[in-house]
């Protein structure tokens, strides 16, 4: 259950309440994504003002929600409250420049973030690394290839005649190339361009191998090879 939050020039308080309302607060793993476009201008930029405006506003904006666990728009009075029952996770990710060191800038400008969280600086291009969450969805996107595809549609019925649960769960580990190829191959454009997007594409196909195994039509066969 993902909710993302772009952080540009049109950023407001409501719109990004808005989003978080749709999330379901009974879910037991919820995600906010908080993805930072809006491009850090040059000192002699005539933007810096409207950028340092847009910044102090998101600034309290994440402090409420992060370190207050509510956020309100005082204008319309909507609200969001992180509730207990959730296992919430948070993600930032700033957009890197030839300029200037973004983390760097980011943390001065939300210094909310020097102190909580885990900080990184990643190369969207660097590769994977390949742990065991990877590997699973690269069995499947293996098997995938192998038997075919119908309108983007896994063939359930095929999949399991070819024991191909069997095969996932007691299958020899791909190889770190292979898995890099795989994950080249079936991840949207879109998503190689940010090394957070990439990480949730897999957790979100993770998700829906786990949900394929336990699907009746799915596993029907895994009883004895064929």
């Amino acid at each position: 259950n993902v909710c993302i939050i772009p952080v540009h020039e049109a950023f407001t308080p409501l719109l990004a309440i808005e989003k978080l309302q749709r999330l379901d607060p009974t879910e037991k793993n919820n995600c906010i994504y908080f993805n930072f476009t809006a491009s850090l201008p040059s000192k002699k930029d005539a933007d810096q003002p409207q950028y340092s405006v847009l910044m102090t506003e998101v600034y309290w904006f994440l402090f409420s929600l992060v370190g207050m666990g509510f956020v309100e728009d005082v204008e319309t009075g909507e609200s969001f409250r992180l509730t207990g029952n959730s296992d919430w996770q948070i993600f930032v990710e700033v957009a890197s420049t030839e300029e200037a060191s973004s983390l760097e800038d980011f943390l001065q400008r939300i210094p909310l973030f020097k102190y909580i969280g885990d900080k990184r600086e990643i190369q969207s291009t660097a590769k994977f690394d390949v742990d065991k969450d990877v590997q699973i969805v690269c069995k499947y996107l293996k098997v995938y290839d192998e038997v075919g595809r119908h309108k983007n549609v896994l063939k359930i019925d095929e999949l399991a005649k070819q024991n191909a649960p069997k095969i996932i769960a007691e299958g020899r580990d791909l190889s770190p190339e292979e898995c890099h190829r795989l994950l080249d191959k079936h991840m949207p454009e879109h998503v190689k361009e940010r090394k957070l997007m990439q990480h949730l594409f897999v957790k979100y196909m993770k998700r829906r191998c786990e949900v394929l195994e336990k699907c009746p039509g799915f596993m029907y066969n895994q009883g004895g090879g064929e």
